[in-house]
């Protein structure tokens, strides 16, 4: 009976192995831009080396807008922050159909005007 269980449990541990803690990566852009720039492009290269480690892992996408530009200004910012890492996520080898994109945020979380600047990558289970 123990012999059948065996490969279930090490199947177990396997996939335990694939799925690493929550890895936050931080993007920051320029104000009013949804451009990456070199730094930014390193970043979300980092992301997508560590998301091919864990291939099972769950990537997510947030964008930020700065709520100064008015709600509809900075929620289009924020969704094209996001569609911008997406897409470098994609072009650095991880399979669009791992990442999700996450609602814009606009006002939630932005301590400064830097903050509303971003775009965070996760990879692995969201806290």
């Amino acid at each position: 009976m123990l012999l059948a269980v065996l490969p279930f449990l090490a199947g177990c541990d396997l996939t335990a192995q694939q799925m690493p803690p929550s890895h936050p990566y931080f993007v920051f852009f320029a104000p009013n831009s949804a451009v990456l720039d070199s730094p930014a492009r390193t970043i979300v290269a980092d992301a997508a080396a560590y998301a091919k480690v864990y291939p099972l892992a769950p990537v997510a996408v947030t964008g930020y807008g700065d709520p100064a530009l008015g709600a509809a200004d900075a929620a289009r910012m924020a969704r094209l922050r996001a569609d911008a890492l997406v897409k470098e996520l994609a072009a650095d080898g991880v399979d669009a159909k791992r990442i999700a994109v996450r609602p814009p945020a606009v006002g939630a979380d932005v301590a400064s005007p830097q903050a509303a600047r971003r775009g965070d990558i996760i990879v692995g289970l969201l806290p």
